[in-house]
């Protein structure tokens, strides 16, 4: 517990060395090492790529575990595939401004794992939009991002949901999104837009949409990102 609220308050090598002691006594927690993969994975300071791969350890003792029948909440399961596939996407740009393969197939099977389970979450949505942008998959991208806009606008989400973006937060992103070049380029990407702000004016609670529109968040971490991808969208990927 001291762990976890560690991490809220973005402490993340205390949560990591309270988290090692506990790994000490149940090296064998899926929960544990789920932690401590996303106390690793959201610290800037040990660097935006190695902390990635630093992490992914953590991710795949957790994961095999899970799949040897090792039980963990749903908010756990959740984020273990959530932090792969986040950690998959860092590592997927190369020097050359393309991606691996590899690093997006990885993320891509860690989404369809949480599509499974939560299919109205726009977080899942988003980055699997990320992903099929990355492959040059431009109107698969669409449609996921077009997905992604309609699961934010809607009351069906994950309720254990850390952080929940607002349609106008998602927009704004995907303005920046490294991944997201080819998308911006296409005249669908701004009708998509028009379209989701559309449906949010006539929900019987709508508020402000568009730009400057205040963020709708639920919860009561509202307004605090405690786990969000940790970089700006436009530092996803090496400038």
């Amino acid at each position: 517990v001291k762990a976890h609220r560690l991490f809220r308050g973005q402490q993340y090598a205390e949560a990591r060395a309270l988290l090692d002691r506990l790994l000490e006594q149940k090296p064998h927690s899926a929960t544990a090492l789920a932690a401590r993969g996303d106390a690793t994975l959201f610290d800037d300071s040990l660097g935006y790529a190695d902390a990635a791969r630093r992490a992914r350890d953590y991710y795949d003792r957790a994961t095999n575990l899970v799949a040897q029948g090792c039980g963990v909440s749903r908010r756990t399961e959740y984020y273990l595939h959530m932090g792969d596939a986040f950690a998959a996407l860092r590592l997927a740009p190369t020097d050359g401004g393309a991606f691996d393969r590899a690093e997006l197939d990885r993320a891509d099977a860690a989404l369809r794992r949480a599509e499974e389970r939560w299919p109205q979450s726009a977080e899942v949505l988003y980055n699997q939009a990320r992903v099929q942008c990355a492959r040059g998959d431009v109107d698969p991208c669409l449609e996921r991002f077009s997905s992604a806009l309609e699961a934010a606008g809607s009351l069906e989400r994950p309720r254990f949901l850390r952080t929940h973006r607002s349609t106008e937060d998602w927009i704004v992103r995907s303005e920046t999104q490294s991944e997201f070049g080819a998308l911006r380029e296409d005249p669908r990407y701004r009708a998509v837009i028009e379209e989701a702000r559309a449906r949010l004016k006539t929900r019987p609670d709508a508020g402000p949409a568009g730009p400057g529109a205040s963020p709708r968040r639920r919860g009561p971490e509202r307004g605090l990102r405690l786990r969000p991808d940790s970089r700006p969208p436009a530092q996803t990927a090496p400038q």
